[in-house]
Order: structure tokens, then C-alpha cells, then sequence
């Protein structure tokens, strides 16, 4: 039937064939999709190609950025539970500018402490680019002073990145 068709439409003008060819695909358009997916013909509709498992990886993906992104707002909470306070013996002091942010357009004075039984140690609270040098002099090698470390700084920073832990506090041991 399909052959007629387009073979008829080569008897006489060019406008006609035309027409018998839209007319033909308009016919075949129509039996297909307007025709609640019931085909006139004897062609099986197409298969999707991606199936379902894209749409659940993209779920779960979202799913996950949504959970991360609102982990990350909740860094400083983090940071403020289950503080625990360790007492170490400081062998030496230094100024240190921690650069974050994207592409390090954030920076922030602080001071790597060494110690000889906690490891490093970075202290920023109380300490500003001005005073950054005072601050890393006020440290002596051999005094005790106990540093009050967050969950955050503990458990994420510094035993799953492997990065220094921050203080919120520190004082000289009596």
C-alpha cells in the first residue's frame, strides 16, 4: 500500500506528488500518535533506548547533592559539638595564612602549632594578620596548653582528610 502511494503520486504535476507524499506520512503520523498509540500499520512501536536506570541514578545523585549541601552549611555547628579538650606540650610556633574558598580568594591568619604529643595543631580564634606574629612568639617551646578541638576538626579533618585540626580555644596549663 505504501509502495502505491508514493508511485501514484509520479502521474502528473509535481505539486501532486508532493501532496500524495505528505498526505502518506500525515497518514502514518496520525496512525501512531494521535490515534492513542494504535497503529494502522503493522510496525511495532520503538523501544526507549535508556530505560529506567538513568532516572534512578539521577535521583540518587540529587538525593546525595542535596544531603552534602546541607551538610556543608552545617560545618560550624559541627564544629561546636562533643569539644574535647587535650593537653600537649608545644616544641615550636609559627605564623601560617590558611587560604580557602574558590581559588584561594579566602585567607586566614593563624598559627601552626608543633607539639610533641598531639602533632600540629592550627590556632585562628583570637588571631588577625596584625598580631599573627605576637601570637606564634607567645607560645614557648616545653609549656603545656590545652586545646579545645571540635568534633568536626577531629574526627573529619583530621582522621578522614588527614588535614591539621583547628582550636576554638586554648590556654597555658598552670
Amino acid at each position: 500500500m505504501d509502495h502505491d502511494l508514493l508511485t501514484a503520486g509520479r502521474v502528473g504535476s509535481g505539486s501532486c506528488r508532493i501532496g500524495r507524499f505528505v498526505e502518506w506520512a500525515s497518514f502514518k503520523w496520525l496512525g501512531k500518535r494521535l490515534v492513542g498509540g494504535i497503529s494502522m500499520t503493522s510496525e511495532k512501536p520503538a523501544q526507549k533506548a535508556s530505560g529506567q536506570g538513568s532516572k534512578w541514578f539521577w535521583r540518587v545523585f540529587g538525593i546525595f547533592m542535596m544531603i552534602g549541601g546541607v551538610g556543608v552549611l552545617f560545618i560550624p555547628l559541627w564544629a561546636s559539638i562533643d569539644v574535647e579538650t587535650i593537653q600537649c606540650e608545644v616544641v615550636s610556633a609559627e605564623p601560617e595564612t590558611s587560604s580557602g574558598g574558590l581559588r584561594g580568594s579566602s585567607s586566614t591568619a593563624g598559627v601552626l602549632v608543633n607539639t610533641a604529643n598531639c602533632g600540629d595543631i592550627y590556632v585562628s580564634p583570637g588571631v588577625t594578620f596584625k598580631n599573627q606574629e605576637e601570637v606564634a612568639a607567645s607560645f614557648k617551646a616545653g609549656d603545656e596548653y590545652e586545646f579545645d578541638i571540635g568534633w568536626f576538626s577531629r574526627v573529619i579533618m583530621e582522621g578522614i582528610l588527614d588535614r591539621t585540626p583547628s582550636v576554638q580555644d586554648y590556654r597555658l596549663v598552670p
